[in-house]
């Protein structure tokens, strides 16, 4: 379930990053969104973010 969930996310986040960025800009977009990404997951640790 947990990696079902990781692999949609990362997915849509990615999309979503690409989709907003205007075309010079998609790189830093990314980088962005992948920086938010393993500062969420730092922060958070091994906790679940909701109840199985």
């Amino acid at each position: 379930m947990w990696t079902f969930g990781d692999l949609w996310h990362s997915a849509a986040g990615a999309a979503l990053a690409y989709d907003l960025a205007p075309p010079d800009a998609i790189g830093a977009y990314q980088g962005a969104d992948g920086l938010l990404a393993g500062l969420a997951r730092a922060v958070a640790g091994d906790r679940p973010v909701a109840p199985v």
